[in-house]
């Protein structure tokens, strides 16, 4: 993508939750999200950063970051308030 303005980008996004407060201290949340958009935004399982993690390993010329047009997460939480 380019940083210029006007270029085409489409994008949205829904999630959802459920949580459970088994007591006045304690939270339990379930979240799902998806986010979808025009053109590929998102990390996909390979990655975007290098073979082996590092920003000063060099490319391969054939290289590039998995970028995908949608991607789905499941969120477990469990929060405690003191």
């Amino acid at each position: 993508m380019t940083a210029n303005p006007g270029d085409p980008f489409t994008g949205w996004d829904f999630s959802t939750n459920f949580d459970y407060m088994p007591n006045q201290s304690t939270t339990l949340r379930f979240e799902i999200v998806n986010r979808n958009s025009s053109e590929n935004y998102f990390a996909g399982r390979g990655g975007v950063t290098s073979q082996d993690g590092y920003l000063s390993t060099p490319l391969t010329p054939d290289w590039r970051p998995d970028l995908v047009k949608s991607e789905t997460k499941v969120i477990l939480v469990l929060l405690f308030r003191l």
